[in-house]
């Protein structure tokens, strides 16, 4: 990739924009979208398809010089394991 294409993409994308763990954006919430609307998304993905998820855990060893999360240290595994079996 040239120089003149990385400057394009930089003039181009190089704004403010959501980070990658907030699209859609908290604003763009809404009841709109409820248990069944995703219950029925999710019937509706090939059962043999791979799929991918993220799950912020808000619980972390220590904090990332990159993350704007909503977040907190927990030093002890003990409090992350028993938050991972919720949403499990």
């Amino acid at each position: 990739m040239g120089a003149a294409s990385v400057s394009d993409l930089i003039s181009r994308y190089g704004g403010n924009l959501p980070r990658y763990t907030s699209y859609p954006t908290a604003a763009s919430f809404t009841e709109a979208v409820g248990p069944q609307q995703v219950a029925g998304w999710l019937k509706a993905l090939p059962e043999n398809e791979p799929v991918s998820l993220y799950f912020h855990v808000p619980f972390c060893d220590e904090l990332c010089r990159f993350c704007g999360c909503n977040t907190s240290v927990m030093r002890h595994e003990d409090g992350r394991i028993a938050y991972g079996d919720l949403l499990r």
